[in-house]
């Protein structure tokens, strides 16, 4: 129905910016909750419009390399699949905060990226959330052949506590809730080798390889993810 958006920010110099923003959001139910038929099964609902407010703040200190940000959404008439696979609609209002930083090392060529995010619903909400999200980044990026080429090198592991991840139904391409089976991983760990020449850029990725040592990650109950792998790309802007 609508969408609205706004922020406000102010640069403090040499220290970084502070930023802040809203927005509202209201929009009907999608056709996928409304509406199922087959040639021997029909079912409609109906359901009242889902609100979603989101009260954001950020601080980026651009001279420590460190951005702390806060994000609270409040959300009425939620819409959701439930254990038994029927659409649901939760009409009391709930919150879902996250609270998150990141913080930059650098030791010349060397580089330490890490990012923690923290995030609760409350205690009624029929959302699972992993509380607490992990990720950190060790590179080394440089220039080589009088800054003709950059690249960047290095690995990467992601990692979020256990929970009761939502469960996956391809009856109607849904995720739906689930609190029977909690999801436990080890963190997930990437290699990459990055390079730009001019215009050109590529990259080398060895993803998943956490796998090679361990069982896959399980994403949704009964589905985990690929093995290990080797994935490649370029991008080449070609100008006239």
């Amino acid at each position: 129905n609508f969408n609205i958006n706004g922020s406000a920010g102010k640069d403090i110099g040499k220290w970084g910016r502070l930023s802040a923003g809203l927005n509202q959001s209201l929009s009907n139910a999608p056709y996928a909750f409304t509406s199922f038929k087959t040639n021997y099964f029909e079912r409609n609902f109906s359901f009242n419009k889902m609100s979603v407010t989101n009260v954001w703040g950020n601080v980026a200190i651009d001279k420590i390399l460190a951005q702390v940000y806060v994000s609270n959404k409040l959300i009425s008439n939620y819409l959701y699949f439930n254990s038994n696979l029927s659409p649901a609609q939760q009409s009391e209002a709930f919150s879902v905060l996250q609270i998150g930083g990141r913080k930059e090392f650098r030791f010349g060529i060397f580089s330490l990226d890490n990012e923690i995010a923290w995030q609760q619903p409350t205690g009624n909400a029929p959302v699972n959330l992993p509380s607490l999200l992990l990720r950190h980044k060790s590179s080394v990026e440089t220039y080589m052949f009088s800054e003709a080429l950059r690249i960047a090198l290095g690995i990467e592991a992601r990692y979020h506590t256990p929970y009761y991840s939502d469960g996956y139904t391809p009856y109607f391409n849904q995720f739906y809730l689930q609190n029977t089976q909690k999801i436990s991983v080890v963190p997930e760990c990437t290699a990459f080798f990055n390079f730009k020449i001019k215009r050109f850029r590529a990259f080398i990725l060895g993803d998943q390889l956490q796998q090679l040592f361990t069982t896959n990650i399980i994403n949704a109950p009964g589905y985990p993810a690929q093995n290990a792998m080797f994935r490649f790309g370029f991008n080449w802007v070609l100008i006239n």
